[in-house]
């Protein structure tokens, strides 16, 4: 960032003078870590401090005040903070200027200080919100150490979360090969029920990720163990109502949420939605301990772990529904019974990474503080917000295909061209949640933001790409369709839509990602706001689709208009008005209590310069 005359460095409020011998150590660190980032010799700022009389190491006396650089004498009328002869201080860099200014002023001149906010606010509109280099930098083909960071952390994790949909598909196929189009349907909506109740109550395994990375930027171990354990706690008791909820209550849930009254699927979507509301609590549990992961930028233990209880489900899906004659209640326990066994693992695991033995047995025990429930309150109602809208026009758009027909061929298609989109859909995911952790944890070390800018966008070329691969490769999958159903009626009603959905998964990608960056700053205000937005466009193409008797394709295109909202409105803001815009590049943001502030310091006369 540039100003008229003058040079800005980023810069936090909290640094003072007039330091007690005992608090230097603090201030040693800060000014450590701020010579890390600038290459300021330390040697200097202990110079400066000892010239002060501030309690430095030196403990010089103001009485013998002389220039740091060439020793000369300075005037008793000069200013405390000003430790150079005006020959030096010229000679000195000006961001050194301006720093040395911020460290040293017992009284810092808080009208060169603003919020970055208020600056973009006065930036002219006509500033360009991504120069080509920044875009030719971001689309290049060339595999960088920044792709690298990004790999480390996005291929296990999307092989991890493929894993789910790969299992959901087993269940899918087997359920299939029962020959009833009805409980195939069933299934397919108690699942709908079962992810719009699970996404409006698993909202704290989205706030622990970022949370965790700016834990770990700092290195702030006890915070970062705090902040798992309070996310467990949460996540417990939230889990539990889910289980009460669904367990008690599914026909309620079901024609609320998916089903019309008096479908013909309701029974069979019951006895399934009763047994995998079993696996809601573990199920939370374990997310939660997968966003820690994430925050850990450690994804190749939660792949292990899902490679290992989904196994377990493969396995005894056809033990249950077929030798034991459960049917479609056999796949529900198959799914309860392998997510208690991942919940328990990642427990125990995570317990030996961040918390020691006693995480696992002892973290329900203690509820957290007041402050730590308040910030997680705060994030997770705009993320509640934000669920409630997203799961309102998904059930709205199962419920739409639910009523087209009395058979369930049209909404046994629908459930099969889901599970194709999710197969490549929860790749997307893993880039979005990779961005979520990554971009965090690039601001929590002291990278900057034009590192976490450059990070940022690299991710979005990456969910373009990753996007445009899957859905090649869900084109050529299409044949696999019929083994989902031996209904020639449901093959042939499910492979329109699943063709539509793999042309859509390049937007889906940069959605996904755009939407991961905005969860890393703490922008969950503005994530629910586009959520809501995209929603209505959703709901109003669902209105057309309907009016039209477009069938499963207008069904797909309004998910689409969803997607392309979410897209826009993301890029609108990681472009034009985030703190990782083009023109804001040069400044620092801290983020912290699920929100990115930044604060610059600028050595101009004129408060109002047009930054």
């Amino acid at each position: 960032m540039a100003a008229r005359g003058a040079s800005a460095v980023a810069m936090p409020f909290n640094v003072g003078c007039g330091l007690a011998g005992g608090e230097w150590p603090a201030y040693r660190a800060k000014l450590d870590a701020f010579a890390a980032r600038y290459a300021v010799s330390v040697k200097l700022y202990d110079r400066e401090r000892a010239s002060l009389g501030g309690g430095g190491p030196s403990g010089a006396s103001r009485a013998t005040r002389e220039c740091v650089d060439c020793r000369r004498p300075l005037s008793a009328q000069e200013p405390a903070w000003k430790v150079r002869c005006y020959g030096c201080w010229k000679a000195n860099t000006p961001a050194l200027v301006a720093s040395s200014q911020a460290f040293q002023s017992p009284k810092p001149q808080l009208r060169h200080l603003r919020p970055l906010q208020q600056q973009q606010q006065r930036a002219p509109r006509s500033a360009p919100a991504l120069p080509a280099s920044r875009l030719a930098e971001a689309l290049s083909p060339r595999f960088s150490a920044l792709d690298g960071r990004i790999a480390a952390v996005a291929v296990p994790a999307i092989f991890s979360l493929v894993v789910f949909p790969l299992v959901g598909m087993v269940d899918t196929f087997f359920v299939g090969r029962m020959g009833d189009a009805i409980s195939l349907a069933g299934m397919g909506a108690a699942n709908a029920a079962y992810s719009a109740v699970f996404f409006v109550l698993a909202v704290v395994p989205t706030l622990t990720a970022p949370k965790v990375a700016r834990a770990k930027g700092r290195g702030d171990d006890e915070g970062l163990r705090r902040a798992v354990r309070d996310s467990l706690w949460v996540s417990g008791v939230t889990g539990l109502l889910g289980t009460i909820c669904l367990c008690g209550f599914p026909v309620q849930f079901l024609e609320a949420i998916v089903l019309p009254q008096g479908a013909p699927a309701v029974q069979p979507a019951a006895d399934y939605l009763r047994l995998r509301a079993l696996g809601f609590l573990p199920a939370l549990l374990s997310s939660t301990c997968f966003a820690a992961y994430r925050g850990l930028l450690d994804t190749r233990t939660p792949l292990r772990i899902s490679l290992a209880y989904n196994a377990l489900n493969a396995v005894l899906d056809p033990l249950l529904i077929f030798p034991a004659g459960l049917g479609v209640a056999g796949a529900a326990l198959a799914t309860a019974a392998s997510e208690l066994a991942g919940c328990l693992v990642y427990l125990e695991l995570l317990s030996r990474r961040v918390g020691g033995p006693r995480l696992a047995k002892s973290f329900w025990r203690r509820a957290p503080t007041k402050k730590a429930l308040a910030a997680l309150a705060t994030g997770g109602a705009a993320m509640q917000a934000r669920q409630l809208a997203l799961n309102g026009a998904f059930a709205s758009a199962a419920r739409a295909t639910q009523a087209m027909d009395a058979t369930g061929v049209q909404a046994a298609a629908y459930a099969i061209s889901q599970q194709f989109w999710l197969l490549c859909g929860v790749a997307l995911f893993a880039l979005q949640s990779s961005a979520a952790a990554l971009v965090p944890a690039a601001l929590g070390d002291g990278s900057g933001a034009g590192d976490a800018a450059r990070l940022a966008d690299r991710c979005l070329a990456w969910g373009l790409y990753v996007g445009a691969a899957l859905g090649a490769l869900q084109v050529a999958a299409l044949p696999l369709i019929r083994l989902f159903s031996p209904l020639p009626a449901v093959v042939d009603a499910a492979t329109t839509p699943a063709l539509l959905m793999a042309l859509a998964q390049p937007v889906n990608g940069v959605a996904f990602v755009a939407e991961g960056v905005l969860l890393g700053l703490g922008r969950f205000g503005f994530l629910a706001a586009q959520t809501a937005l995209g929603a209505c466009a959703m709901l109003v193409g669902l209105r057309v689709a309907d009016a039209k008797h477009a069938g499963l394709a207008g069904v797909v295109a309004a998910i689409f208009a969803f997607n392309l909202v979410q897209a826009v409105a993301a890029l609108l803001h990681h472009l034009r008005l985030g703190p990782l815009a083009g023109r804001a590049a040069d400044c620092a943001p801290a983020v912290g209590g699920g929100r990115a502030e930044q604060v610059c310091v600028v050595d101009d006369d004129d408060a109002s310069a047009t930054t």
